[in-house]
């Protein structure tokens, strides 16, 4: 099964993309509950850390 648009697996988990035959062995429902967990977990701090490396990396650009 291939599809292009965001589909729901899991409890809060979509995935956007295609979902290619054979996913279903990396992708089983305890791994995407785990990757939702530590999302729920870190998601904002990684936010605020890509955020500062984006600002970081203007800096670096401007000279």
């Amino acid at each position: 099964m291939s599809k292009a648009a965001a589909t729901t697996i899991a409890d809060g988990v979509t995935v956007k993309g295609a979902i290619k035959p054979g996913y279903e062995r990396v992708l089983t429902p305890e791994a995407l509950a785990f990757v939702a967990e530590i999302e729920r977990k870190f998601g904002a701090r990684r936010r605020e850390l890509l955020a500062a490396r984006a600002e970081r990396q203007k800096k670096f650009d401007a000279g």
